[in-house]
């Protein structure tokens, strides 16, 4: 298993200071993962990982619960096995602690990789990531789909309509990409290239994000 960990603060333009933490788990080992379920899991979602039959669907589920669980425990002094990650109503994600809902998390997974941000309840924050594996996709077109699937769960709501979630600009900046939207003006994306990974965040515009050229060094020596 393989573990990488960055937190981002975000500021208000009241001064207040947000920080969030991002956390991106590897796997390779079938018999590491399960034996790692088996310990991190809460107990009911390890009934639920029981339940799932195909090999890669429950790589999914634990990918991004473990992510989540190490992006919780930099925030909370709590043991990843007291911690429940359920579904809401749009299939966003629930973070239970001793049956209180206290914190936020975003979720994402592909191939062999979970993506996990864990941040204050008081904000709206979503998270994308995929991995190209053929080059006959454009990857610019990766990460439009990317900034459409963080705002829709920085919103909580899914992405159930493709057209409300357009976007108006892309502009290039250092490292990374800003992405405003057409009809969703209060929120904005920052997206992240490296070679076969797309990595986006979907975050309110009224915030600044400090040192976001360093975000992706989480992806760093993965490429």
């Amino acid at each position: 298993m393989l573990i990488k960990k960055n937190t981002i603060k975000f500021c208000s333009q009241d001064g207040r200071d947000y920080i969030t933490e991002l956390v991106a788990v590897r796997f390779s080992d079938e018999e590491e993962l399960q034996k790692c379920a088996n310990k991190m899991l809460h107990e009911n979602e390890l009934y639920h990982y029981r339940k799932i039959k195909e090999m890669y669907r429950k790589q999914n589920f634990f990918l991004g619960r473990i992510a989540a669980k190490f992006a919780l425990e930099m925030m909370i002094p709590e043991k990843s096995s007291t911690i429940d990650i359920n579904n809401g109503i749009f299939s966003q994600p629930l973070v239970y602690i001793n049956n209180c809902n206290m914190k936020k998390i975003s979720i994402s997974h592909s191939d062999d990789t979970g993506i996990a941000l864990a941040y204050s309840e008081k904000l709206k924050l979503g998270i994308d990531y995929e991995v190209v594996k053929t080059g006959k996709i454009d990857i610019y077109n990766v990460l439009k789909w990317c900034a459409k699937e963080a705002l829709a769960k920085a919103l909580e709501i899914g992405l159930y309509d493709y057209k409300i979630f357009e976007i108006m600009e892309i502009c290039k900046m250092n490292n990374y990409y800003l992405i405003r939207f057409k009809y969703f003006h209060q929120f904005q994306c920052i997206g992240f290239l490296c070679d076969s990974q797309v990595f986006t965040i979907a975050y309110p515009k009224s915030l600044v994000i400090n040192d976001c050229i360093h975000i992706n060094k989480v992806f760093n020596n993965w490429c």
